[in-house]
């Protein structure tokens, strides 16, 4: 029924619509989608938990394992820091004393000949890392590599490349002079050892000179042909 041009709005009756076979379908969809909603919401809640859970649990494991790790290399250094190194550049000879029972390094283990290259100088440094090659130019190598605080490092004579059976046969002839490329120079058999038994932290004093005992037995060097590949101290 129109009004003076407007048209009555008809009134929606709830009541009616309650009672209509429609709004029970309707009802029951709505508790459906509420029922769900809270499904969704815990399980969201409930995994949000669970992940919180595991990363605690995992920093606790990572914190153990680093500790442990820590233990393990303190360990390890203490027990391979009963070394001192001793080098005198005026005799190109390295001395590895021990530990005696007066916690004192004055038990020579062992003493050898060592080359020296052009920028060694007497310093007070440590061992600091290490390598099995290190490649010191564009054209050789060394192995069994000790790195020292100062920028030197203790290891074999030169290698063309990383193969054992590479030597550079002239560099491992100078071993006991100077040399113009490489470090503190040496046997593989010595820098091997130097390499598996002093540890990081482990002093090496290097000097102009100093008094080496007649009782210490300073390792002979065998020289090589000039077509030797292969240290001659290399066994494996």
């Amino acid at each position: 029924m129109d009004f003076n041009g407007y048209k009555r709005t008809k009134k929606f009756d709830i009541k009616r619509w309650f009672k209509g076979t429609n709004s029970i379908i309707y009802l029951v969809i709505l508790v459906v989608m509420v029922l769900g909603l809270a499904f969704v919401l815990k399980t969201v809640i409930g995994m949000h938990n669970s992940n919180k859970n595991a990363d605690e649990v995992t920093q606790e494991e990572t914190t153990d394992v680093s500790r442990q790790e820590t233990d393990t290399q303190t360990q390890t250094v203490a027990r391979n820091q009963s070394y001192y190194i001793r080098i005198s550049t005026a005799k190109h000879t390295l001395v590895v004393y021990q530990l005696d029972n007066n916690n004192e390094f004055t038990i020579p283990v062992k003493a050898f000949k060592v080359a020296l290259g052009p920028k060694v100088e007497p310093a007070k440094t440590a061992i600091s890392e290490k390598s099995v090659w290190r490649k010191i130019t564009d054209i050789y190598y060394v192995r069994y590599s000790s790195r020292l605080d100062n920028a030197e490092y203790l290891s074999t004579a030169t290698y063309y490349s990383q193969s054992d059976n590479n030597l550079n046969p002239k560099s491992y002839n100078m071993i006991g002079q100077n040399v113009t490329e490489g470090s503190i120079l040496m046997t593989c058999a010595n820098a091997r050892w130097i390499y598996e038994n002093c540890g990081a932290k482990t002093t090496v004093e290097i000097v102009d000179d100093f008094d080496i005992s007649s009782d210490i037995k300073v390792e002979d060097i065998s020289r090589i042909a000039d077509n030797a590949y292969r240290d001659p101290t290399d066994v494996k």
